[in-house]
C-alpha cells in the first residue's frame, strides 16, 4: 500500500508540473542553441532538439531550480562531444529528463556536488556508440532512473561512477547513518538498458561506486560488463558503498577474464541472474568478495586486526583518524575504526554485511547479504545456456581466501541460496518511466522480433533445447503451442525476459517431431504483438543404419558428456559411439 502511495503522489507531482508546460524548439542541436534553449525555459517546459548533427566542445549546464524535459528526435539528433553532454544537479523538488537522442564518442550526464533526494532525475532512449566512458557520474545525492538506453564501445569502460558522497566533508558518512531502504526509490536505477562492449576489461568497473552510495541494477542485458563495490579504502580515507539490489540481469563475456563482479561494501541481494561466460581465471567463480583491509594495509590504512584504531564520525565531519572526540572538531566523534567483536577486529568498518550506522557510537548495525537463483555456464565464447534445464549451475557470493582473518563467513555476512526474509522490491517499471511528461512522440508501436532459435533439424536424440528471440525494446515475451492466442491469454512466459534477450527451456523433445511455438511480446507502454512470431524446428529421426558421417572421438566424448547432463539420449550417445567405432 506504501509503494502505491509513492507512485500515485509522483504522478499528481508531475501532472501538476505539466499543466503550464511550453514546448520550447532549440534553432539547432548546437550546444549554443541548446543552452539558449535551457536559459529560456521555466518549470516544467519541455525543449526539443531538432534532427541534425553537431559536435559539442563543452557540456550543457541545467540550473538546479529548474524542472524540465530535454528530447531530440531518437538517432536523428547525432551529438559528439569528448566532454559531459550535460551538467545536472537539480535541487530537492525538481526533476530533469534527457530523452531519446544519439551520442558519439564522449561521456553522458555529470551529476554534481547537491542533495536533490529521490524521483529527481530520468535518462533514457540514450543510443551511445564509441562510448568513451561515464554515461552518468553522482558526485552528488540524486536518486533517479536511467532505462532503456544502447552503449557499446570496443572494451569495457566505466559505465556509472556512483561517489554520492563525495564533496560532502564527511566522504559519505551520513549516508551510513540513513536506514538502508532496500526495495525503496532511494537509489539510483540501472533497467532495461543493453551494455556492448567488444571486449572485457578488468581495469575498469563498469559499474562501481563507493562513498555511501547506492544502486538497483534490474533488468540489463550486459555483455563483457563487470561490477565493482568498494569498502573502506583510501583517500580521505573513503566510506564504502552502502547498498546495491542486482537482479533479473542477462550477462555474458566473451572472453576469459579474472571475475565478473568483485563486491566489497555494504549489504543487499542478488538474485534471479544468468551469466554466460568463456571462463574465469580467478576463483572460477563470477561474484567474489572480501574486506580489504583484511589484506593489510591497503594504500597506509591500518589492517583489520585486534589493535584498536579510531577515527572520526559525525554529519559533516572528516573522518580522519583520531584519539579523542576533541580531534573530530564540533560534532564528531572519535569511535572505534571496527567492531572489535572478536579477536580478527570482525566486523570490519563497511564490509559487506553491515548496514545503518549508529552516528555516535560508530556501531554498524548487522545487516547480511543475500543471494539466490542465479545460475551461470561456461563455453568457449560465453555461447551456452545458463538455465538450470540446460548447462546452468547454481553459484553464490565466494570469498576471496588468502592467510586473512575470518572477517567474512557465510550464514554469517551474506547466505547463498536464501532469499532474503520480508524483503519486496521497488515497483517496476520504476514510475518515473511510465510520467513521461512531455514525451512526443508517446510509444504507440509493439516490439519488433527477430533472431529467432533454434530453426531447422537438430540432431536425432535431442531431448531439450533453448527457444530464443530478441526484440528492438525492453519487453515481455510469452508463447503458446496454438496459433492466433491473444498475449494476455498466453500462460507461458519465457524464464528469461523483461530486457531485448528472451528465452526459455523447452523439454520432453523426440525424435520424429517438429515443435511450433507461436511468441507475442509486450512493452513497457503495454503495446503487444497482435500477430503469431513463429519458432519452429524438428528433431532429426534416429536411424539404425550407419550414414557416412565421419565421428571423432572428441565428438563421441562429448555426446557421452552431453548424455551424462541429462541433456541427449541414451540412443543418441550409442549412435555417436557406433559411427566412431565404424570409423576408427
Amino acid at each position: 500500500m506504501k509503494k502505491e502511495l509513492v507512485c500515485f503522489l509522483i504522478l499528481i507531482l508531475f501532472f501538476l508540473q505539466g499543466i503550464d508546460a511550453a514546448t520550447i524548439n532549440a534553432a539547432s542541436c548546437s550546444q549554443a542553441d541548446v543552452q539558449a534553449a535551457i536559459n529560456s525555459a521555466v518549470d516544467g517546459d519541455v525543449i526539443m532538439i531538432p534532427s541534425g548533427s553537431c559536435e559539442w566542445s563543452s557540456r550543457v549546464s541545467i540550473p538546479s531550480s529548474l524542472s524540465v524535459t530535454i528530447m531530440g528526435s531518437g538517432r536523428n539528433t547525432v551529438i559528439t562531444s569528448t566532454d559531459y553532454r550535460f551538467g545536472v544537479s537539480p535541487a530537492a523538488g525538481e526533476f530533469v529528463r534527457i530523452s531519446s537522442m544519439a551520442w558519439n564518442n564522449g561521456q553522458g550526464v555529470y551529476f554534481g556536488g547537491g542533495n536533490g533526494g529521490a524521483d529527481t532525475f530520468r535518462i533514457d532512449n540514450i543510443y551511445h556508440t564509441n562510448f568513451a566512458g561515464r554515461f552518468a557520474v553522482f558526485d552528488g545525492i540524486y536518486y533517479g532512473v536511467i532505462d532503456s538506453n544502447y552503449i557499446s564501445a570496443s572494451r569495457n569502460q566505466a559505465v556509472v561512477g556512483l561517489s554520492m558522497g563525495r564533496l560532502r566533508s564527511d566522504s559519505g558518512g551520513s549516508l551510513w547513518s540513513e536506514p538502508t531502504g532496500l526495495g525503496t526509490n532511494r537509489f539510483v536505477f540501472f533497467e532495461n538498458n543493453i551494455v556492448n562492449f567488444s571486449e572485457p576489461y578488468i581495469g575498469v568497473g563498469s559499474f562501481d561506486g563507493r562513498y555511501g552510495s547506492k544502486l538497483v541494477f534490474r533488468h540489463n542485458l550486459g555483455i563483457n560488463n563487470n561490477i565493482g563495490v568498494h569498502d573502506f579504502e583510501n583517500p580521505i580515507p573513503t566510506r564504502g558503498f552502502r547498498a546495491w539490489e542486482y537482479y533479473n540481469n542477462t550477462l555474458i563475456t566473451t572472453e576469459s577474464i579474472q571475475f565478473l563482479s568483485f563486491s566489497r561494501g555494504g549489504t543487499g541481494v542478488f538474485y534471479n541472474n544468468r551469466i554466460s561466460t568463456a571462463g574465469f581465471s580467478w576463483m572460477n567463480n563470477p561474484w567474489l568478495t572480501r574486506v580489504s583491509r583484511s589484506y593489510g594495509t591497503p594504500n597506509g590504512l591500518p589492517a583489520c586486526d585486534g589493535v584498536v584504531e579510531r577515527f572520526c564520525i559525525g554529519e559533516g565531519v572528516q573522518p580522519f583518524f583520531c584519539a579523542q572526540n576533541s580531534d573530530c572538531g564540533s560534532g564528531g566523534y572519535c569511535v572505534p575504526l571496527d567492531g572489535h567483536e572478536d579477536s580478527s577486529g570482525w566486523p570490519c568498518r563497511d564490509q559487506v554485511g553491515v548496514g545503518q550506522t549508529n552516528p555516535v557510537t560508530g556501531v554498524q548495525a548487522k545487516e547480511p547479504a543475500y543471494v539466490w537463483n542465479n545460475y551461470w555456464c561456461t563455453a568457449p565464447g560465453g555461447n551456452c545456456n545458463p538455465e538450470p534445464s540446460a548447462s546452468g549451475v547454481l553459484f553464490g557470493f565466494v570469498v576471496i581466501s588468502a592467510t586473512s582473518p575470518d572477517h567474512l563467513r557465510e550464514g554469517r555476512d551474506f547466505y547463498n541460496n536464501v532469499q532474503m526474509p520480508g524483503y519486496t522490491p521497488y515497483t517496476y517499471p520504476h514510475p518515473l518511466r511510465l510520467i513521461d511528461p512531455g514525451e512526443i512522440p508517446s510509444d504507440t508501436t509493439p516490439p519488433i522480433r527477430s533472431l529467432r532459435a533454434p530453426t531447422g533439424n537438430l540432431s536425432a536424440g535431442t531431448n531439450s533445447t533453448t527457444i530464443s528471440l530478441v526484440t528492438n525494446e525492453a519487453s515481455t515475451c510469452r508463447y503458446s503451442t496454438t496459433s492466433g492466442v491473444l498475449y494476455n491469454s498466453m500462460t507461458n512466459t519465457f524464464s528469461i525476459t523483461g530486457s531485448t534477450s528472451h528465452s526459455t527451456p523447452i523439454i520432453g523433445l523426440t525424435d520424429g517431431n517438429t515443435y511450433n511455438y507461436y511468441v507475442k511480446c509486450i512493452d513497457n507502454f503495454g503495446n503487444a504483438n497482435p500477430d503469431d512470431y513463429l519458432i519452429i524446428f524438428s528433431i532429426s529421426q534416429y536411424s539404425e543404419t550407419p550414414t557416412l558421417e565421419i565421428v571423432t572421438i572428441q565428438e563421441m566424448l562429448g555426446a557421452y558428456q552431453q548424455y551424462k547432463r541429462n541433456e541427449v539420449t541414451l540412443s543418441y550417445f550409442l549412435d555417436k559411439l557406433r559411427r566412431w567405432i565404424v570409423f576408427w
